[in-house]
């Protein structure tokens, strides 16, 4: 099966539909009202981070294995099963082996 036909069963627009929808969009569109922002930040100002502690991706995973208690981080589940959860030490202990 060809991908346009699968596209046109699924009912999805094309790429290139989708690029010519979002060109045809003013720039105030995307950006009234903050639709870029988290919902974290209160002021104008861009958050950077979120903990003095934490600035990197790493840091942030750190601070959780430090203050999860080895609490549940990556989950994963087949079509219609449970999650199943690796804890921190878990994912750590993978990324070690990993690298």
């Amino acid at each position: 099966m060809q991908t346009q036909e699968i596209l046109r069963i699924l009912r999805l627009p094309e790429l290139g539909d989708l690029g010519q929808f979002f060109r045809s969009l003013s720039a105030t569109t995307l950006d009234s009202g903050g639709a870029r922002r988290s919902v974290i930040g209160s002021g104008p100002q861009l958050l950077t981070h979120y903990y003095d502690d934490a600035r990197t991706m790493y840091q942030v995973f750190r601070r959780g294995l430090s203050i999860s208690g080895n609490g549940p981080c990556l989950g994963f589940r087949k079509p219609k099963q449970p999650y199943q959860w690796l804890s921190y030490q878990e994912v750590a202990d993978r990324a070690e082996f990993l690298g």
